[in-house]
């Protein structure tokens, strides 16, 4: 039986779990800082350490290792390509697959993008049918996307963005990223009077639902913008569902109703998955079907 560590290596935590082969958790979740922002060699350090510690919690010998990074990332051969983004900066342009080959000798590693985990494990892992084409969002600190037919990521056709990725198209004279993600909620509160002194996102979530009208309004006009850039996606792709996730997803029912009536006035099946953390590691699964 082959068995399986998913690392999810984000700016403030490192996440890692232990799958066997039918999707099944063995562990727990386990929670490191990343310690993003340290040098090269503190760095390697520490994330040998990580997973050394992970595969120590394994039951039987781990033979594959699945590990999400963030982008810019040339995930197929396991280069960082993060600069100025205070994210693993020091690891730009190392390669990283021949440091963990070496370092785990016994193990296969693979890397992928979070979003595209979250899309593939979801797919797969579900428990329901799912349609031939799927646009999945994940709405975190930024916003991540995949486009999903019939169980494949789609990363170079016309009718998706480069990569499967929308985060970096241009949108409001901006791009998606800055206008439609935790970041810019955060933002758009900073910029508020009204809300100015919140400190964050969640505190925000929670005047709205306590009736608070300026943070309604705030959320409505979040949604108002998600809406605006993600239909001309799924229009394009002609997907038949789509699947939203992230931190931000547990708010939906105050930004979501314009977004529900735009699928459903295009027929679109909409699913909510706040639990996107647990599908993204089971999404490493896939990442060893070829």
């Amino acid at each position: 039986m082959n068995c399986y560590l998913s690392a999810d290596f984000g700016g403030t935590e490192i996440k890692t779990r232990i799958l066997a082969e039918n999707g099944d958790f063995l562990t727990p979740v386990r929670h490191f800082p990343s310690n993003a922002n340290a040098d090269e060699k503190t760095l390697l350090s520490h994330i040998r350490t990580v997973i050394e510690t992970a595969v120590s919690d394994s039951p039987v010998p781990v033979t594959r290792a699945g590990l999400a990074f963030p982008g810019p990332f040339d995930y197929q051969n396991g280069i960082p390509l993060m600069q100025n983004i205070n994210k693993y900066d020091a690891l730009y342009q190392k390669d990283l697959l021949a440091f963990f080959k070496q370092s785990f000798p016994g193990i296969t590693f693979r890397f992928a993008n979070d979003a595209d985990l979250f899309g593939l494990g979801e797919y797969h892992f579900c428990g329901e049918p799912r349609e031939e084409r799927i646009m999945y969002i994940c709405i975190g600190t930024g916003l991540g996307s995949c486009f999903i037919e019939n169980g494949a990521l789609i990363k170079q056709r016309a009718d998706v963005p480069p990569l499967g990725w929308i985060f970096a198209e241009p949108f409001d004279h901006d791009i998606i990223d800055r206008m439609v993600s935790g970041s810019a909620l955060l933002n758009m509160i900073r910029h508020d009077s009204a809300l100015c002194h919140l400190q964050d996102v969640r505190t925000a979530a929670e005047a709205a639902f306590s009736g608070n009208q300026a943070a309604i309004r705030l959320f409505e006009c979040f949604g108002d913008r998600l809406v605006r850039a993600v239909t001309p996606f799924l229009e394009r792709f002609h997907a038949q569902r789509l699947v939203v996730g992230g931190q931000i997803s547990k708010s939906f029912s105050l930004f979501g109703t314009k977004l529900q009536n735009a699928c459903a006035i295009r027929k679109i099946a909409l699913s909510l998955c706040p639990s996107s953390a647990d599908y993204a590691m089971k999404g490493t699964l896939r990442l060893f079907d070829s």
